[in-house]
């Protein structure tokens, strides 16, 4: 008796793209390399290039994280620092993009992309667990190709 079994290979970041109309909003001669940069950014995001992923980046951003121009570096004054607790990992496992809607509300950024991120995250020996959450991240057309902001939690308001 033979068994024969096939294997289909996806790339990690196309298997997190799931809904392709999502796209829809971006115009149809820029649409592939949006999607193309778009994986690029969850790939690197998955498997932390950093490195890689500052290539995604666009120039606010770069300068944002004090990297970029010269100016950027020299006066470089981060918007917050945020003090990791001691024995805390996190541990991106999911970025998955579920809506892509035009964007007007800042002049540098042409798009928004709502997904959904889960991380694995454990603190002081205790198991891990996922954390799951909505996050948002920006992209704009610039000198010919896609660049992208960091991932942000959409804010909570309590008046």
């Amino acid at each position: 008796m033979v068994l024969i079994t096939s294997c289909c290979y996806q790339p990690t970041a196309q298997a997190q793209i799931k809904n392709r109309k999502i796209f829809d909003v971006i115009p149809a001669s820029q649409r592939a390399q949006f999607i193309a940069r778009l994986s690029l950014y969850i790939e690197y995001s998955l498997k932390d290039h950093q490195a890689e992923l500052e290539t995604l980046y666009n120039k606010e951003t770069l300068c944002g994280i004090c990297k970029g121009e010269t100016k950027c570096i020299d006066e470089c004054m981060p918007p917050m620092t945020v003090e990791v607790p001691e024995g805390y990992a996190a541990t991106l496992i999911a970025l998955k993009p579920r809506k892509v809607t035009s964007y007007s509300m800042a002049h540098y950024w042409d798009y928004s992309i709502d997904a959904d991120q889960q991380e694995r995250v454990s603190w002081k020996g205790k198991p891990p667990h996922i954390v799951k959450s909505k996050v948002r991240l920006f992209a704009v057309y610039e000198n010919g190709d896609w660049y992208f902001s960091l991932v942000s939690i959409p804010g909570i308001v309590w008046l």
